[in-house]
C-alpha cells in the first residue's frame, strides 16, 4: 500500500488488539491499488496485482502470505497486469475470484493457477470496487464515487455472472 505518493512493501498483521510489523523476504515488491483476500481453507492471504511505483506500471504477479512469510506462486495462466481490481474467496467454490478493473472477466484461483470462468457477461468494468462473498454468492458493491450511484449487487453462481440493479 502507500500514502501521499509513497509506495511500501512492508507487511502489518491485527492480531484484534495490536498491529505488528511482519518481516519475511522475499516479499512482494511496493505497490497499491493491488487485490487482496483470505482465503480460509489454505488460511493464506492471496495479493494479486496492483500498481507498481510508477502509476502506468500495472503488476500481474500472485503472492501468498501464510504467517510466517510470503511466497511468489508460479501459475501457468493469470489474469491481465491491472490494478484497483478487486480480489474476494468464495466459500461455496472455495476459490478466490478476481473481478477485473477496466475488463469486464471475472477469473478464479484455486490455488495453483488461474482460470477465466467469464468474458463479455460479466458487469461493466470499474474500479476499486469492494467484494464479500456468502456460501457461494458474491456481492460486489462498487466504491460511491458521487453519491448518487447506487450500489450493483453481483451474484457469481455456475459461472454465470448475474446483475441485480437495485
Amino acid at each position: 500500500g502507500g500514502v501521499n505518493g509513497a509506495v511500501f512493501a512492508d507487511t502489518w498483521e491485527w492480531d484484534g488488539m495490536f498491529w505488528t510489523q511482519r518481516q519475511g523476504l522475499p516479499s512482494p515488491s511496493p505497490r497499491h491499488a493491488h487485490g487482496m483476500a483470505f482465503d480460509p481453507v489454505r488460511q493464506r492471504v492471496v495479493v494479486f496485482g496492483g500498481a507498481a511505483q510508477i502509476l502506468l506500471s500495472n503488476l500481474d504477479d500472485t503472492w501468498e502470505w501464510d504467517g510466517t512469510r510470503w511466497i511468489t506462486i508460479v501459475t501457468a495462466h493469470r489474469p491481465r497486469a491491472q490494478a484497483g481490481h478487486t480480489l474476494m474467496f468464495d466459500r461455496h467454490r472455495q476459490r478466490m475470484l478476481l473481478f477485473g478493473s477496466g475488463v469486464d472477466e471475472v477469473h478464479e484461483f484455486d490455488g495453483f493457477d488461474w482460470t477465466k470462468i467469464t468474458e463479455g457477461s460479466a458487469p461493466s468494468p470499474r474500479s476499486f470496487a469492494v467484494a464479500v462473498g456468502d456460501g457461494g454468492w458474491a456481492a460486489e458493491i462498487e466504491r460511491a464515487l458521487r453519491a448518487a450511484d447506487p450500489p450493483i449487487i453481483v451474484r457469481i453462481e455456475g459461472g454465470r455472472v448475474l446483475l441485480d440493479l437495485r
